[in-house]
């Protein structure tokens, strides 16, 4: 029934010998031929066997549900009790007549139904085991037990019924076996047992009546029916007026409120975005109709929706406003492949202009100038890139002084002694000084000339390309015959590179920056993520270099910091590609993610393989999911924090449903216990016991003569007399879970 958990139930479990004081005796008769001629002296013990009687321990209770002090919509809900020991309803006789029927019973009280002590404040009141015998207070009903004395002190908790209340709510003597079972737990998974269920035997009372009058604060409390037998509300001949306050043993208490406010339950909640996900699982705007014949361009809109974009509005330079397409990293289709040598420079760079319908496509170009802002928000990374340049720049400078040096052989003074003695260097700079700035034809076609005159200050023939043109040629790659200028400048970009890659690329990686990228820009209209719905997709990793591009553009200047920032992406790109990068998601907006914010998320790939993934909640309504690889399936799992008890909900008509399971193995596979019969009860609220307070909130479990109750309403639909174990099987909700498949 939860994932994980087997569990197993069973009608009863009655001891051989229940909790009493026994007496044992002995005696051996001595006989020869047949005739008796003695015996030796008989003898007798006193055994008694213990077990709770008038109180529960702490450590006697496993759970209950409702929590204690919780406030919340309770009108489908059954409260109960589980309890450590298997056989403790059965454990005691109810009365002298030793009938082997529970002895407890798990009732929800109000202050309407019993008698609040001033002391105390609450429904119960402490006194001792003596207290409850002799002749009782004018008006009160005392249980008859057995065995204790006036000198007994045993403390103990009470509850003062009143009659008429007692008898519209306890359960009556033939409903007492279908309200306790036990149950057999055993986790199979780590999840199961990190819940909090331990392996071994419980017994569990369930109670029959449903907290639903708004604002009112219930108390669940275990009482003993032990001594009441005789009485007309146990089903006995002695009547009992109705203004008679019947006191009770009460072995453990909770209490708890309703507020009646409409909170949905998992299943409805999972049905509604199974609902919405049935004729759509992909991050994308609904496709119009353009009937048989559509024309160029609704095609064009058609192809442009089915693939994850939105319309949206470009400014021009000039200013005008234009149509244009904007589609973010979440694809509901594979992105297409970008050119290789579309280098990403700048926004303007990133258009993509769809020449055949006059608009651009202005979603890498939004990832770019994205980049920036996010980069100029994070100082760190701002440092690191700073870091980078600055490195670039200072390795540049000793390799080209390197290169000068070892081309001339000498030291720089040794070279400009060179100069000075054998290229008249004093001579044309003197000549240089000289000449007037042209004004005339004459001195412009002079100055032409002076310009292609060779000199030893410009660079000759064999000289190696300026700085400009080696920073140039780095941006379509270096071969190996190249210039050496142009190898050593590439030497120092790639070392400033990879000293500072790492640190960029732990800032830049696609997690981190799906993390960061705002919601609009993921999803860029709610018409994509409806409500109550899940919506798979695909990653554009060319997107997400965009962004890069962007953030490490920041700062950029000289064409130097240009060809760093190429080489920069290229090898980022290279760090993201080398890494385990999400390359498909899932979105999902619920109001599970509000309600349930443990909410479990499991995901198996082609080969049914659980998966990896990484979860992060958008909004308090929204959950984003990234996968490594498109999933096959993605199960959405009720956290199973224990099994409550209770209706499943209501039909169209208001009447009370229940969703019936296999109460045994089938004849085909899959038809196992626990399993969805397919079939549904309805009309649950014909099945209580009265129309007021608080019999209209008492579901009728089991009546002689059967009339309108639950076991009747079982039976029709299972064919087999109902037991104890099997109508638990029906009222017990587990955790609930939603597999959508993301194909």
């Amino acid at each position: 029934m939860t994932s994980g958990l087997n569990v197993i139930l069973a009608s009863s479990d009655t001891p051989t010998l229940v909790n009493d004081t026994y007496t044992i005796s002995l005696s051996h008769p001595l006989t020869a031929d047949g005739q008796a001629i003695g015996a030796f002296p008989a003898t007798s013990r006193t055994v008694e066997v213990a077990g709770p009687r008038f109180a529960l321990t702490p450590e006697d209770v496993v759970a209950v549900h409702p929590p204690p002090g919780s406030a919340g919509n309770l009108s489908l809900t059954l409260p109960h009790l589980v309890a450590k020991d298997p056989r403790l309803p059965w454990s005691r006789y109810r009365d002298p007549t030793g009938e082997k029927t529970p002895w407890v019973a798990l009732l929800v009280l109000t202050a309407d139904d019993a008698a609040t002590d001033p002391q105390t404040g609450t429904l119960l009141t402490p006194r001792q085991a003596k207290d409850l015998t002799g002749t009782p207070p004018s008006g009160v009903l005392f249980p008859t037990l057995s065995g204790v004395t006036g000198t007994d002190t045993t403390t103990c908790q009470t509850v003062d019924v009143r009659a008429k209340a007692l008898k519209a709510t306890l359960p009556h003597h033939d409903e007492l076996p279908y309200l306790v079972h036990q149950r057999s737990v055993k986790p199979e998974t780590v999840a199961a047992a990190s819940s909090g269920w331990e392996e071994g035997r419980y017994s569990v009372a369930v109670a029959n009546r449903f907290p639903r009058t708004n604002g009112r604060q219930y108390t669940a409390v275990l009482v003993s029916l032990e001594g009441f037998g005789s009485y007309d509300f146990m089903g006995g001949g002695t009547s009992v007026s109705d203004d008679t306050w019947v006191r009770m043993i009460a072995l453990w208490s909770w209490s708890f409120s309703h507020t009646g406010a409409a909170a949905p339950s998992f299943s409805s909640l999972a049905e509604d975005i199974r609902v919405g996900t049935t004729t759509e699982n992909r991050l994308r705007l609904p496709r119009p109709d353009f009937g048989n014949s559509p024309t160029s361009l609704q095609k064009h809109v058609t192809a442009r929706l089915e693939g994850g974009w939105v319309p949206t509005v470009h400014r021009l330079p000039t200013g005008e406003h234009i149509p244009a397409w904007y589609r973010g990293p979440f694809t509901a289709l594979p992105a297409a492949t970008l050119p290789s040598k579309h280098a990403l420079t700048s926004a303007d760079a990133a258009l993509i202009y769809l020449k055949d319908y006059g608009v651009f496509d202005v979603g890498y170009a939004a990832a770019f100038t994205l980049g920036q802002f996010l980069a100029l928000s994070n100082p760190a990374l701002l440092k690191a890139l700073d870091a980078c340049r600055a490195q670039a720049l200072d390795s540049l400078h000793h390799c080209l002084r390197d290169l000068d040096e070892a081309g001339a052989g000498n030291s720089a003074r040794e070279q400009f002694a060179h100069l000075v003695a054998t290229e008249n260097l004093v001579g044309n700079v003197a000549n240089g000084l000289k000449k007037k700035n042209p004004t005339t034809a004459k001195d412009q076609d002079t100055a032409a000339d002076d310009a292609t005159t060779p000199s030893s200050l410009g660079p000759g023939p064999s000289d190696p390309p300026p700085l400009g043109e080696v920073v140039a040629a780095l941006a379509d790659g270096v071969p190996p015959d190249a210039d050496p200028r142009v190898r050593a400048v590439d030497r120092a970009l790639v070392s400033a590179v990879e000293e500072h890659v790492e640190p960029l690329a732990a800032q830049l990686d696609d997690t981190t920056l799906l993390a960061s990228v705002p919601l609009d820009h993921l999803v860029p209209h709610a018409g994509m993520l409806p409500w109550e719905t899940v919506r798979f997709f695909r990653i554009d990793a060319q997107w997400l270099a965009a962004v890069r591009a962007g953030a490490t553009s920041v700062g950029t200047v000289t064409s130097l910091d240009e060809a760093l920032g190429a080489r920069l992406g290229r090898r980022l790109q290279t760090e993201a590609d080398g890494a385990a990068e999400p390359q498909a998601g899932m979105l999902l907006r619920s109001v599970l993610v509000r309600e349930w914010p443990t909410l479990i998320v499991e995901a198996k790939d082609s080969n049914d393989k659980p998966m990896d993934m990484t979860i992060r909640h958008l909004l308090p309504e929204a959950l984003l999911v990234l996968f490594p690889e498109v999933p096959k399936s993605v199960t959405l799992r009720e956290p199973p924090q224990g099994l409550t008890v209770g209706i499943d909900g209501h039909n169209d008509s208001g009447k009370g449903i229940l969703h019936l399971r296999r109460h045994k193995k089938g004849a085909n596979q899959g038809e196992d216990p626990g399993t969805s019969l397919g079939k549904t009860v309805t009309g649950l609220d014909d099945c209580m016991r009265g129309t007021t307070a608080p019999a209209s909130e008492v579901l009728r479990i089991y009546e002689s003569p059967a009339e309108n109750n639950l076991w009747k309403k079982v039976k029709d639909h299972i064919s087999d007399d109902p037991t104890a174990a099997s109508l638990a099987l029906q009222l017990v909700n587990s955790s609930h879970a939603l597999t959508v498949n993301a194909g």
